[in-house]
């Protein structure tokens, strides 16, 4: 039987999605705070009652952003009989990771892997996103799928932990966005990465996608990998005061968890070869083994994102137990392939190498 994570449908006003949201989701809202709970102890001692007051330095930042946004985690934590500060605290986990760490520490950032294929590569024309989203194994029972009809935005459909408003996921004017966490110092200060997330699935052109990621100081460093069913497909490396732009090359691009600009790694060191080395690995076989397809479709892309080159820390990552001293031990969580002009999602709910696909459509 095909493993599918749970689904639902909201409408309404911002705080009416986020009811609604929180109202059908609650179990796994709660599953997700148990996560956080866990990790925020475990790597920075601090209790769930102190991140969340941490989380409140977010609030005139998101406001500034996106006011909607605080109104639909408002919902969320109502129709889930929470406090506000447990969803905010959730959308801003990233944030509140980084801040809450010792400074002598580096803070554990979700690994990935992103492939863009343009039209003309593709084997039926169509613009195609995909991605490989490693996690914490416990992370795989607290997501969800959901399809969001806005009143003066565009409708959304898309995967996300449960509690959190911005992730993964296409929209009805074709604009689709997957990301790769970065890890680099900072004061953590500005928008939470999971609201510019939204505030690109909010956008109607890749313009207006761009300006929703590099308009506002963002809290912590990020890429952000947009397509657009027109058949464009570039990429966007944001650190907290900069960023730069990456255009395709031979019709693909193709990204992991490292900076790859100079400029940008002149002004914030790059720590991923101290949180998670796999990250260079990742992105040279990955962009070496789907440039070997003359054309492209979801099984070439299935393919690279089930590669076990260099297992365990390979495209397709398994659980396993830690190799060595203060390893942070992640894996697959979920593979899905969006297709732009489509506007449908394949998500395979386990590791891409023995799970099956099943298709959303917005």
């Amino acid at each position: 039987m095909t493993k599918k994570f749970f689904y639902a449908e909201l409408s309404g006003t911002p705080y009416e999605i986020g009811f609604s949201h929180g109202s059908k989701a609650k179990k796994y809202i709660l599953h997700n705070i148990s996560i956080y709970q866990q990790l925020f102890m475990n790597n920075a001692g601090v209790k769930w009652d102190d991140a969340k007051s941490a989380s409140r330095r977010y609030i005139p930042y998101i406001s500034s952003y996106d006011p909607d946004l605080l109104d639909e985690m408002r919902g969320i934590a109502d129709g889930a009989g929470l406090d506000f500060e447990d969803i905010l605290a959730l959308n801003a986990r990233s944030e509140v990771l980084m801040t809450l760490t010792p400074k002598d520490d580096i803070t554990p950032v979700d690994g990935c892997t992103n492939i863009a294929v343009m039209p003309d590569r593709s084997r039926n024309g169509h613009t195609y996103l995909a991605h490989n989203w490693d996690w914490k194994i416990e992370s795989r029972e607290s997501i969800i799928t959901l399809k969001i009809k806005q009143s003066d935005k565009p409708d959304i459909l898309m995967i996300t932990e449960a509690g959190i408003v911005g992730k993964f996921g296409v929209n009805s004017s074709g604009i689709g966005v997957a990301m790769n966490a970065l890890s680099t110092p900072c004061d953590a200060e500005g928008v939470p990465l999971h609201c510019i997330l939204r505030g690109v699935l909010n956008s109607r052109t890749l313009t207006q996608a761009v300006y929703a990621i590099t308009h506002k100081r963002c809290a912590c460093a990020a890429n952000y990998m947009m397509a657009s069913a027109g058949g464009e497909i570039f990429d966007c490396e944001r650190v907290p005061d900069d960023f730069e732009i990456f255009y395709p090359s031979d019709g693909l691009l193709h990204h992991t968890n490292t900076i790859l600009s100079q400029k940008l790694k002149n002004k914030y060191p790059d720590n991923m070869h101290l949180m998670g080395a796999s990250t260079f690995l990742r992105y040279y076989r990955s962009g070496r083994l789907i440039r070997k397809f003359d054309r492209i479709g979801p099984d070439e892309l299935k393919s690279v994102l089930a590669d076990h080159g260099d297992a365990p820390d390979s495209v397709c990552s398994h659980d396993h137990a830690p190799r060595y001293p203060d390893e942070t031990v992640f894996c697959t969580i979920f593979t899905i392939l969006i297709d732009l002009e489509s506007k449908t999602m394949e998500i395979c709910a386990e590791n891409p190498c023995e799970g099956e696909f099943y298709t959303l459509s917005l």
